[in-house]
């Protein structure tokens, strides 16, 4: 009888072992469950987060693709108004060193 009752006690306590055991792992899993529910959470944010970022990305592509055809634009109207003054003045020019020639033929 002294052997049957140590073998149980053997058995209890190695089913008192395996229950500790399974305990703890289902602590581990209510911890990594958790884990989990909390990445899902940042990644639903994440994923929120960017959207609005590409939305904000391409508001900001627009509004420079605007700027840019504004620049050009700008860039065409300054140059037809750069070349229209130079060649006037250059005519005013000519038109001055002929009247100061004439000018100075009369003098002399």
């Amino acid at each position: 009888m002294k052997k049957e009752t140590k073998q149980e006690n053997n058995f209890d306590s190695l089913a008192n072992m395996i229950a500790a055991g399974f305990d703890g792992v289902d602590k581990q899993f209510e911890v990594v469950t958790s884990d989990v529910g909390n990445l899902k959470s940042d990644v639903s944010e994440l994923r929120s987060d960017v959207g609005e970022l590409k939305s904000d990305v391409s508001e900001l592509k627009s509004k420079v693709s605007k700027i840019d055809y504004r620049v050009d634009e700008i860039y065409d109207i300054l140059a037809r108004f750069e070349e229209g003054d130079i060649l006037d003045l250059q005519k005013r020019i000519k038109i001055l060193e002929r009247a100061v020639k004439v000018l100075g033929k009369q003098l002399i």
